[in-house]
């Protein structure tokens, strides 16, 4: 299981935030180790009010594209516990 925290202060940070998390999935999907992690999680900071803007939420549906990850907001963080059992 790999977990990265996505936020930012304003849209753009935002963004980069979830494109570094990402691109950190990309790599190590990439690797050797890749087939080995099963379980590739963004927890996203919902928070703010930056996560409901209009350009963020397509961005999110692109983490779901890709076998193994997804996202959890923070404040569904309680399934994550299910995650960590696996």
């Amino acid at each position: 299981l790999l977990l990265n925290y996505v936020t930012g202060s304003n849209p753009n940070n935002f963004i980069l935030s979830l494109g570094k998390s990402n691109l950190s999935y990309d790599v190590i999907d990439s690797s050797t180790i890749g087939r080995r992690v099963r379980n590739k999680i963004a927890l996203i900071d919902d928070t703010t009010k930056v996560h409901a803007h209009p350009n963020i939420y397509p961005l999110l549906n692109t983490v779901k594209t890709k076998a193994g990850r997804t996202y959890i907001p923070w404040s569904k963080k309680e399934e994550l516990e299910v995650l960590f059992r696996e």
